[in-house]
């Protein structure tokens, strides 16, 4: 009798236990895995240049004209590439800026970026800024940093937001290096 009623207490522990479960795997499962909580982001990516010096060459639907055309000149510089990222996967990287050579000491950048997935339907959208930490060496390269302030993204990253600095380096083979490191939210 006595074991009877210890095995009755294992199975309602037992049962309530894996209800507690169940519970909790659904909830987690409808908010995707997304919480309110920063999720560091860093990375490390390669992307290929495009730098754009007059109107000719520009593409439809981009800032690419009004870029080249302001007064002083100018020059529009679309990269695109992938990385990896510790917590968020592999992403494919778009900048498009807007290069002031004019701005003191030795020129910034203003512009748009987005972080997309492989899946094309997770993406993180926001505003890029930076600038040249020095003028470039004699080959060609040329290290620069900034940030990049998320404002929004689609599926998994739907209604994110914040920050990441990066740090960059520009080669003459038309290629550049980016380390990126901040924090995301939801909110």
């Amino acid at each position: 009798m006595f074991s009877h009623s210890i095995l009755s207490k294992s199975r309602i522990f037992i049962a309530f236990g894996l209800l507690m479960l169940v519970g909790t795997t659904v909830a987690v499962a409808a908010k995707g895995g997304w919480s309110d909580d920063e999720v560091p982001i860093k990375g490390n990516f390669t992307v290929s240049i495009a730098f754009i010096q007059n109107s000719s060459a520009c593409g439809v639907g981009d800032n690419c004209i009004m870029c080249v055309n302001h007064d002083p000149p100018r020059f529009y510089i679309q990269a695109e590439g992938v990385g990896d990222t510790s917590r968020l996967g592999s992403l494919f990287l778009k900048i498009q800026k807007c290069a002031d050579p004019t701005a003191s000491p030795f020129g910034s950048y203003q512009g748009t970026f987005a972080m997309t997935a492989p899946n094309g339907k997770d993406s993180l959208t926001g505003i890029y800024t930076g600038k040249n930490t020095s003028g470039g060496d004699v080959y060609g390269f040329l290290p620069f940093s900034g940030e990049l302030k998320i404002t929004g993204g689609t599926g998994r990253f739907d209604n994110a937001r914040g920050h990441a600095r990066f740090t960059a380096l520009s080669g003459p083979n038309g290629t550049a290096f980016y380390a990126v490191d901040g924090e995301l939210s939801s909110r």
